[in-house]
């Protein structure tokens, strides 16, 4: 329970190598939730899923997504710039 007496569950796994990129799962798992008629109001995941991308497509399901954010550092912008 949480702080507000709330019980939280988990309503999705997903299992994947330790080297595969997860980040993009997001919008398939809200989706997923969605038809299982089980969205939640909130979705908590580690760095990969709180991309700007994600934040704004769950957003735009009124999912609040929640953890840490990555930090956009000079070396990633200039690797996704084709450097």
């Amino acid at each position: 329970m949480n702080e507000d007496g709330e019980q939280n569950f988990i309503t999705h796994i997903d299992i994947e190598d330790a080297t595969s990129y997860d980040g993009d799962c997001v919008p398939a798992v809200i989706k997923e939730l969605q038809n299982k008629d089980i969205v939640p109001a909130e979705l908590y995941g580690d760095t990969h899923y709180n991309s700007a991308h994600n934040i704004e497509a769950s957003q735009e399901e009124l999912v609040e997504l929640k953890g840490p954010v990555a930090r956009v550092t000079k070396e990633k912008v200039e690797k996704n710039a084709g450097f």
